[in-house]
């Protein structure tokens, strides 16, 4: 009596292992697709705590003012046509009032996602009021990630 697989035995083991693989590599792609959205996701989140908390305490050399500005907010600025997280601070033109001149003074870039449409969030000094909320999509492979601002200064991913 010989020992060993039919040719039978032998097609449906591959079969199995074939349809199980494809499966699995299918799985990792989703999971791997929705890690890239997730890690720019909390590029922004992060962009929108750090400009919160320099509401707080403005720190002159990290937004490159100088020592004559009087800043009036600070905030980012999403752009649909880049891939980057731009902040901006605002100073005071006249007495009373800001100027709508926006300073660019850093970039962040997002790596994977593509951003839905232009959004601006912004924060009064010194007391971190939202002066601009809104939400930004973010986008990749099909998969999307909305990020909101409450007026309260809450983010809400989802």
């Amino acid at each position: 009596m010989k020992r060993g697989f039919t040719l039978v035995e032998l097609l449906v083991s591959i079969s199995i292992i074939s349809i199980l693989s494809t499966i699995g590599v299918q799985i990792f792609y989703e999971i791997q697709n929705r890690s890239r959205l997730e890690e720019d996701v909390s590029k922004v989140t992060l962009a929108v705590r750090e400009v919160q908390n320099m509401s707080l305490a403005p720190s002159r050399s990290k937004l490159g003012a100088s020592q004559y500005d009087k800043i009036c907010s600070v905030g980012i600025q999403l752009k649909a046509s880049d891939k980057n997280i731009k902040y901006f601070y605002t100073t005071q033109s006249t007495a009373n009032t800001c100027s709508t001149t926006i300073n660019v003074y850093d970039t962040l870039d997002l790596s994977y996602v593509s951003i839905g449409s232009d959004t601006t969030f912004e924060f009064n000094i010194p007391f971190a009021d939202v002066l601009r909320t809104g939400s930004v999509v973010l986008s990749f492979n099909n998969i999307t990630k909305t990020i909101e601002l409450d007026e309260s200064g809450l983010i809400k991913t989802n």
